[in-house]
C-alpha cells in the first residue's frame, strides 16, 4: 500500500504523521489510503480523504516557479556578498599595509624635521655658530650615513 492519499480538515490539509495543518499540497502529509479514510470518519461533515492526483496546488499559496527564481536570487545574492567580503577583506589588508607605511614614513618625517632644526641654526653666510662641519653632518644624518666610520 502506497502513500498518495490526504487528509482534508475544512481548507486544510494534514502534515506529515498527523502533526498541523497546511492549506499547500506539497507540505501536505502522505497517508494509505485505509489510513486517510479512517481519520476522516472522525470529523465528516468536514474532512475527506482526498487521492494526491486529485488536488492541484493553490497557485497564490504554493508557486514553484516563483519559489525557484527566489532561491536562485538568494543564491546569486549570497554569492555577491561573498565576494563583496573578500574585497572587504583584500581592502582591510590594504588599509593596514598603508598604515605601516604610513607610520615609517612618519618616522621618516620626524628624523627630516630633526635635521632641518639642526641645520635651521645655519648664519646668513651657510654656517653654523660652530663651523659648517655641523651642517655636513646633519646632511649626512639625514640620509643615514655615519661620518664617524
Amino acid at each position: 500500500m502506497s502513500a498518495e492519499w490526504l487528509i482534508r480538515k475544512g481548507g486544510y490539509f494534514y502534515r506529515a504523521n498527523w502533526c498541523g495543518y497546511t492549506t499547500v499540497k506539497a507540505e501536505a502529509g502522505r497517508y494509505t489510503e485505509a489510513e486517510a479514510l479512517r481519520e476522516a470518519q472522525v470529523e465528516p461533515w468536514h474532512m475527506s480523504a482526498i487521492h494526491q492526483d486529485d488536488v492541484q496546488d493553490p497557485a497564490g499559496d504554493y508557486n514553484v516557479a516563483e519559489i525557484a527564481r527566489l532561491k536562485e536570487a538568494l543564491s546569486e545574492s549570497r554569492a555577491e556578498l561573498a565576494q563583496a567580503n573578500k574585497a572587504i577583506e583584500a581592502l582591510n589588508i590594504c588599509i593596514k599595509q598603508d598604515d605601516e607605511r604610513e607610520s615609517g614614513l612618519r618616522a621618516e618625517l620626524d628624523r627630516l624635521r630633526k635635521t632641518i632644526e639642526d641645520i635651521a641654526e645655519v648664519d646668513d653666510d651657510g654656517f653654523t655658530s660652530d663651523g659648517h662641519e655641523r651642517v655636513v653632518e646633519a646632511a649626512a644624518r639625514s640620509i643615514g650615513l655615519d661620518l664617524a666610520a
